[in-house]
């Protein structure tokens, strides 16, 4: 008998954001405001402001190159010497 698991069907996840969702999470992060900052900082003044956005792994999810930018932050504050 094979296995029928990689084929079966599985359904979306039920917190599984929606495309509008999605595309309100990038307009957002890309205000200038924010276009400069890192999800873990991102998330936090959203909700000081009252304002819900998914979680900082969920903004990484979506914009992969947050990760490159927060590389990228990390090396500059090494190479200015902190």
């Amino acid at each position: 008998m094979e296995d029928q698991r990689p084929s079966a069907e599985h359904p979306a996840p039920k917190n599984k954001l929606s495309e509008e969702e999605r595309e309100i999470i990038v307009t957002m992060v890309n205000q200038p405001e924010f276009k400069s900052l890192l999800p873990s900082q991102i998330v936090p003044r959203l909700a000081d402001k009252c304002v819900y956005i998914p979680s900082e792994s969920t903004i990484y999810g979506i914009l992969p190159g947050f990760l490159d930018r927060q590389k990228a932050f990390i090396l500059l504050y090494y190479d200015l010497g902190h």
